[in-house]
């Protein structure tokens, strides 16, 4: 399938992809680490750990979910992602790990810069009719869901979720949210 342009909609989701990878970095610009870490008012996170979130999130999806691979986390980037520990696997420790997690900003943004190379990488390796194949979710509590939905959720929704999520923490702070 391809829209007017002529392009598939591996084309489309990468295009995508890629459109919230470079928002979400460019309205880092201008937090501190200071800032990144500084505890939010309710049940918020701060924003480094909805920067862990969501770079140790795409990591594990596009790695090890559609891959099969081990997550640069755990490979490449073992201990070199700029944040205290991974995500818990456990939702309910989220909270836990969201009120005590830090990041080392430039190291972050090292780390996010080789998952995103990674996740266009494996992008520009699919065509529709792989983004069509089923996966068997139901370890994560997902049932059967097609290697698109693993994309568009854990990938896509996910950064542009959180993205949002950022840009108004950025505002409690004095900051321009998003960059445009």
């Amino acid at each position: 399938m391809s829209d007017d342009m002529g392009r598939t909609a591996a084309a489309m989701l990468s295009e995508q992809i890629g459109f919230v990878h470079g928002t979400l970095e460019q309205m880092l610009n201008d937090v501190s680490p200071e800032v990144a870490n500084a505890p939010s008012a309710g049940l918020a996170r701060s924003i480094g750990s909805y920067y862990a979130h969501i770079l140790l999130s795409e990591d594990l999806a596009v790695q090890a979910v559609l891959q099969g691979k081990a997550p640069l986390f755990v490979s490449t980037f073992a201990g070199k992602t700029g944040f205290d520990e991974p995500v818990p696997a456990d939702p309910s420790q989220w909270m836990a790990y969201a009120s005590s997690a830090g990041s080392d900003v430039s190291s972050s943004r090292e780390y996010a810069q080789a998952v995103y190379a990674a996740t266009d990488a494996y992008m520009a390796s699919l065509t529709d009719e792989k983004l069509a194949e089923e996966l068997d979710l139901s370890s994560f509590g997902f049932g059967t869901q097609k290697r698109s939905w693993v994309l568009s959720t854990f990938v896509l929704t996910n950064c542009a979720w959180h993205t949002g999520e950022i840009a108004c923490l950025k505002g409690n702070h004095g900051l321009k949210g998003y960059p445009f």
